[in-house]
Order: structure tokens, then sequence, then C-alpha cells
């Protein structure tokens, strides 16, 4: 989950978020898509979800790939790896 206070700036970072993990990982990522729950506490929220095998490889790959990602000062990110 990708939170931001502007809807454009949010699909935006979210896309060159995607771009950017797609060539560090073994898998494929679906998204982004409005989150659930879209609007919460007046930021507006999208979703990411990688497919691949379950592994620690995939697990550690992405974890990487998102703490070396620099998101612009208005964008947050909420991982949930499983």
């Amino acid at each position: 989950i990708i939170t931001g206070n502007n809807e454009v700036d949010l699909e935006k970072e979210a896309i060159k978020f995607k771009n950017f993990i797609e060539k560090s990982i073994d898998g494929k990522i679906l998204g982004p898509v409005n989150a659930p729950i879209f609007r919460l506490k007046r930021k507006f929220r999208v979703r990411l979800l990688v497919r691949g095998q379950k592994s620690l490889k995939v697990q550690n790959s992405l974890s990487k790939a998102i703490s070396k990602f620099k998101f612009s000062v208005t964008i947050r990110q909420h991982s949930a790896v499983h």
C-alpha cells in the first residue's frame, strides 16, 4: 500500500515504484490499483501486488528493492511482505 496527499502524484509515484521493483525481483507486479479503502484520513491509497513463488529469495530481493527506492516527501509506502 502506498499513500499520498495528491491522487495524481500518488499514481505517478506508484508506477515509478512498480517499474523500479520489477527489475529487482523474480515475479510479476500487479497494479497499481486503488486500495479497498481508497481514502483514509484524507490520504489517497493505492496498492501493488507481487505474484511469484513464495520463497525467501523473492521476499529478500523485494525488501532490498523497497529500501533503495526514494519516495517523494508526500508519498509513504507501507509494506506487507508475506
